[in-house]
């Protein structure tokens, strides 16, 4: 069973996404915009996280509309950019990231 929780701005966040780092493209650590957020400790978490039981399975972050995105969406007011995605590869090929 897994479940979906809000990831907090803080040094447990880093440590989870530690196994994240032995593989993969590193484009998608998340480590910079992880730590640009825990300079400003007051801003709201991007970062969620997919676990299977006590155990971080996938993580991604989810940003708000932002400059950038106006230029291509300019008539869409609110909305949520999943900007990373990564599934480590035990819990890869059961529908994460699907949906």
């Amino acid at each position: 069973m897994s479940e979906i929780k809000r990831l907090e701005i803080n040094y447990k966040t880093d440590e989870l996404f530690e196994n994240f780092r032995a593989f993969g493209n590193k484009d998608l650590y998340m480590v910079n915009e992880l730590n640009g957020q825990m300079i400003d400790a007051s801003s709201d978490s991007p970062f969620y996280g997919i676990f299977v039981g006590d155990q971080l399975g996938a993580r991604m972050a989810l940003l708000k509309k932002g400059d950038v995105e106006e230029i291509y969406f300019p008539d869409f007011e609110d909305y949520i950019l999943l900007w990373k995605l990564e599934v480590l590869p035990k819990y890869q090929n059961r529908g994460y990231a699907s949906e």
